[in-house]
This record gives C-alpha cells, structure tokens and sequence, in this order.
C-alpha cells in the first residue's frame, strides 16, 4: 500500500519506518525541514525496541503534494494544535479516494478537518477518520533513529 505520514516528529518517524519495514511504500512529510534533515539524504530510520530494523522511506521532504501523490492512505501524526494548518495544506492537494487518519484525533481533529475541506470544497474527495491515541509510544533517540 502506497502512504503518506505528515509529521515527522517522534511518532511520524516511527510510524512511517514501522510501516516501511512492513513492505509499504512510504513517503514522510514535514513543514519544516529542520526536523528531517538527518533523513534527507538517504531516506532511512532505523527501529529499536519492540520493532527492529531499517527502513527505507520512498521520500522525505517538505512538499506536501508530492508527499501524498498517489496514496492510498493519509496517516496525519501531529499535535492538535497543528491539525488546521494541516489540513488547510492538504485540502490544496489532496486527491480522489484518498482516506486521511488523525493519529491521534480525540480533541475533534476530524471535525476541523471535515470544516475545512468543506471550506475548500473537496470534502467529498476524501475519507476522514481518526484515532482515540496513537498506536505506540515511541521517541526519536537520534538522527535518523526511533
């Protein structure tokens, strides 16, 4: 399955390595490349703890469309307070059928999700879904590892 991960923080780039080591093909997006500047160059995050591995990303960068191009799935792994914002961006690009998951989304993400793309008109494009938490708990415990 082709998916696309937006956010890269310690939950993004676990989410998005454990995903790839699955066999899926992943891309990560952040809004700014400070955070994914140590993935940049060769796309790869290494796993350790309950998952081991690396994984290779299809893409890593900052640009939204080509993050989620041709995706199947839209996994959004941000605070609360950045899912606006998000959402604002993704409703710019966001494509037929794709599914879009808050993880997590229990503060109502998918109600402003649902507000914005009906603002921007493409909420029929889209299924909106989310979470009550995140799947695990997982840190960044340095460049390029989770």
């Amino acid at each position: 399955m082709k998916i696309a991960v937006i956010g890269a923080g310690n939950g993004g780039q676990a989410l998005s390595a454990v995903l790839a080591m699955r066999g899926h093909d992943v891309s990560l997006y952040n809004r700014s490349q400070k955070r994914i500047s140590p993935l940049l160059l060769e796309r790869k995050i290494r796993v350790e703890g309950e998952s081991e591995g690396k994984a290779k990303l299809r893409y890593v960068g900052t640009d939204m469309k080509k993050a989620i191009e041709g995706a199947e799935a839209i996994m959004v792994v941000v605070p609360a307070f950045a899912h606006a914002q998000i959402a604002e961006k993704l409703a710019e690009c966001i494509g037929e059928g794709q599914i879009v998951v808050l993880n997590p989304g229990r503060t109502g993400g998918a109600l402003e999700f649902d507000k914005i793309f009906r603002e921007k008109g493409v909420r029929e494009k889209a299924v909106i879904a989310e979470a009550q938490t995140f799947v695990f708990a997982s840190r960044i415990s340095g460049p390029g590892m989770v």
